[in-house]
């Protein structure tokens, strides 16, 4: 019984000294990391013309890129709300079992990790039109009842209650 005793005291402390080697595992390897560079501001001019089709103008091929995403936002939000889920691994919670696979296979071949290391490889110039699409999120949003449940949306795009942003030409700025 006393070797009992000894053994469940021996874990204990154990457990004990590996809980406190992890917290304070951390300190030891972390380091300082750089700043982010402060965000790019995007301009674009989006003037839609009778049939509603956006023409889309900027000073620079990002600022346009930038207008696009904005124009997309506005076209075809709930396309883009999924394609955004996809890309993070979570269409499952929009989607269901169907998502799932698609997550699934995201996961499998390691989409983020593909992107990750293939990126920095790209032109400078190509990087700089997909960071303005991708990187300042688009100044309206529509809400769903997809976006409030299941959390498919980045926080800072919940809540929007209006519809479309632009009615014919309106300056955005990121």
């Amino acid at each position: 019984m006393t070797w009992l005793k000894g053994s469940a005291i021996a874990l204990a402390g154990a457990v004990g000294l590996g809980v406190a080697g992890l917290a304070a595992w951390e300190p030891f390897f972390a380091h300082a990391a750089a700043a982010p560079a402060a965000p790019r501001t995007y301009a674009a001019e989006i003037i839609r013309d009778d049939y509603g089709v956006p023409h889309i103008y900027g000073d620079t091929d990002p600022d346009v890129a930038f207008g696009v995403a904005v124009a997309h936002a506005e076209d075809d939000f709930f396309t883009l709300q999924d394609v955004i889920a996809m890309s993070r691994g979570r269409y499952g919670a929009i989607a269901g079992e169907d998502g799932a696979k698609v997550d699934f296979v995201y996961h499998l071949i390691d989409a983020r990790g593909t992107a990750a290391r293939e990126f920095p490889k790209l032109p400078r110039e190509t990087r700089a039109l997909l960071e303005a699409y991708a990187g300042p999120q688009p100044l309206c949003q529509p809400t769903s009842r997809r976006d409030q449940a299941g959390g498919s949306l980045p926080g800072e795009w919940r809540g929007y209650r209006g519809g479309l942003c632009a009615a014919s030409a309106v300056l955005l700025r990121a």
